[in-house]
C-alpha cells in the first residue's frame, strides 16, 4: 500500500511491480503514512487533515476511525499495527500525544501517560504489540514493553527525530 499528499491510496497485488488506485475522496485530504495487518485485510491511514481512515475489507472500502475528544485541526504523522490489526497506534505532530486504539482502529484514546511530553513524529508497533516505539522531534524516543500501558524514555539522544522502526519481535 502508498499513499500520496494529495488523497490518494495505492494497492499493489503483485509485490510493488504495479499499483492500482484503491481510494480517493478529496485532494486535500493529506496522506501521512499508512500500515497494515501482516494479511493486509486491516488497512490504517493517518492523515495531516485530523482524519484516520480504517479498512476491514484489504482495501475496498475506507471508514473513519473515531478519536477521543473528537480532535480538530490534528497532523497526525504516523500510524502503526501489530500483526493483527487489532492494535492500532498513532501520533500526532502538532502537539496533540500518542493515541492507541485496541478495536482494530476504530476508536482511539489517548495515551496519558507519554502524550504530553513531546512533539510526535513516528510510532511503530512489534507483531505481537508488545513493543511499541515512538519518536518525538524535542523529547527522543519512548518505548513501552507492555502494549502501551506505560512507557520509558530511551537512551537514545534527544535528537529531532522524524521516524523510528521496530522489527516484528520487537
Amino acid at each position: 500500500y502508498a499513499v500520496t499528499v494529495n488523497g490518494y491510496i495505492y494497492a499493489s497485488r503483485n509485490y510493488g511491480a504495479s499499483w492500482t488506485l484503491i481510494y480517493y475522496e478529496d485532494a486535500t485530504l493529506e496522506m501521512a503514512s499508512i500500515d497494515t495487518s501482516s494479511d493486509g485485510v486491516y488497512v490504517y491511514v493517518a492523515t495531516i487533515n485530523a482524519v484516520l481512515l480504517r479498512s476491514t475489507d484489504s482495501g475496498t472500502s475506507f471508514m473513519y476511525s473515531t478519536v477521543e475528544n473528537g480532535l480538530t485541526g490534528a497532523e497526525y504523522s504516523s500510524i502503526s499495527c501489530n500483526s493483527t490489526g487489532q492494535l492500532v497506534m498513532t501520533v500526532i505532530e502538532n502537539g496533540g500525544g500518542v493515541y492507541k486504539s485496541t478495536d482494530y482502529g476504530s476508536t482511539f484514546s489517548i495515551v496519558s501517560t507519554v502524550s504530553t511530553v513531546g512533539t510526535w513524529t513516528g510510532v511503530s508497533v512489534s507483531a505481537s504489540g508488545q513493543y511499541i516505539a515512538v519518536s518525538s522531534s524535542n523529547a527522543g524516543i519512548f518505548i513501552s514493553y507492555n502494549y502501551g500501558s506505560t512507557w520509558t524514555q530511551s537512551e537514545a539522544p534527544t535528537y529531532a527525530f522524524r521516524s523510528v522502526a521496530l522489527s516484528g519481535n520487537g
